[in-house]
Parts: C-alpha cells; structure tokens; sequence
C-alpha cells in the first residue's frame, strides 16, 4: 500500500493503529488471535475483538480504499462504528 494514502487513512480512521509482530503479541490477546495472521484487532469499551483475518486481508486488492472498505463493513459487522474523519 502506498505510503502516504495508508497515513491518510490512518487520519481518517481516527483510531490507534498499532503493527506488532507476532513474537510482541501480548499475551491477553494470543488466545483471541489464535495464530490466525496477519489479522486486524480491535479494542472498544474495555474489550479486544477480532475484526479481520487472513481470509479476508487477502481479499485485499492492495490498495487502501479496499483495506479502509472491509475495515469499516467487518467493524460493523461486531458492532464495532468507527467514524471516518473524511476531509
């Protein structure tokens, strides 16, 4: 993904986004991710949900207006509402 686009939609998102590796994964959260990488995780009202997994990371077509779109249908799906600061 370019770059600049990611970091713009990392503005939007106007949540935390975090990248650790497998090996930093804190161990409350292991047995949510349960091996299933790369996947995206998401912490509201004191809970961690699994949003995201390879099966539909992969999905992906390598651009950030597909990541951002699946983000926001999968957060919806757990009743997860991340409002997009768009500008």
């Amino acid at each position: 993904m370019d770059s600049q686009a990611w970091k713009h939609c990392k503005d939007e998102l106007g949540v935390p986004v975090d990248y650790p590796h497998r090996d930093e994964i804190p161990d409350e959260i292991v047995d949510i991710v349960d091996d299933r990488f790369p996947c995206v995780l998401a912490r509201a009202q004191g809970r961690t949900e699994f949003v995201m997994g390879p099966e539909v990371l992969d999905r992906c077509t390598v651009s950030v207006p597909d990541f951002k779109g699946r983000l926001l249908h999968h957060a919806a799906r757990f009743g997860l509402c991340i409002e997009s600061r768009a500008r």
